[in-house]
């Protein structure tokens, strides 16, 4: 390269720090300006469809399903953009984030986890450099403050467990797999003829026997004992 190009350059950088601009940001720009011409930019419809084969395809169908409706709004708030263009005031406005924040927060952190993890990867790709749906030091600052309530179920009446108990006894898989009657009526009939937590059940899943699980806890019934044998 000629002394004379290299000088012209070297101006051209100094002219962009006088007018307040990186040289490396304005360089990085328009390479990505060739990119999407040319349409090689890598757009976050291409990071979602990597995504879900790598860390979602595998996962059971009713995960499957429910992650779907995530992706499917990022695809349809932000997916022709390039990845390299999403900032974290883009997760929060044109992604929607802030506005489920507040109106759904417990969707809202599933979908802040599947983006956290979609940008996790891209940097793991050295597609970009910093993780725009990161939360701490972030998007905390960004997101608005929510008051989210839990709204319970109302309460099964007394009078008609019987009939729930019966239809819960006769419940069957209906998926396609037909494995009869379901571990979760199991679960659910033990917790209540036990009187057990929903939790407590839960985590005893999967093991050989319910044993005594429950006695020594006061609010538990003999039942719990019962149907451990």
């Amino acid at each position: 390269m000629l002394t004379a190009d290299v000088r012209q350059m070297a101006q051209a950088q100094h002219r962009l720090l006088d007018e307040g601009k990186d040289p490396l940001e304005e360089r990085n720009n328009e390479r990505l300006e060739r990119d999407i011409k040319a349409g090689v930019a890598v757009r976050v419809r291409d990071l979602v469809e990597k995504y879900y084969k790598a860390k979602i395809a595998k996962k059971s169908r009713n995960y499957r399903k429910s992650a779907a409706r995530f992706f499917d709004h990022i695809d349809k708030t932000i997916g022709d953009m390039p990845v390299t263009m999403v900032t974290p005031a883009v997760i929060c406005d044109q992604a929607e984030l802030s506005k489920w924040w507040v109106e759904k927060h417990p969707s809202a952190i599933q979908l802040l986890t599947h983006l956290k993890r979609m940008f996790s990867m891209a940097m793991a790709e050295r597609t970009i450099t910093v993780n725009p749906a990161a939360y701490k030091d972030n998007l905390e600052h960004l997101l608005p403050d929510h008051d989210h309530k839990v709204k319970h179920r109302e309460s099964l009446p007394y009078e008609d467990l019987p009939k729930f108990m019966a239809d819960l006894r006769r419940y069957e898989d209906r998926s396609g797999r037909k494995t009869g009657h379901t571990t979760v009526a199991y679960a659910v009939e033990f917790a209540a003829l036990s009187g057990a937590r929903v939790d407590e059940v839960c985590q005893r899943n999967g093991r050989k026997s319910m044993g005594t699980y429950g006695a020594s806890r006061p609010s538990i019934s003999k039942w719990a004992i019962y149907m451990g044998r």
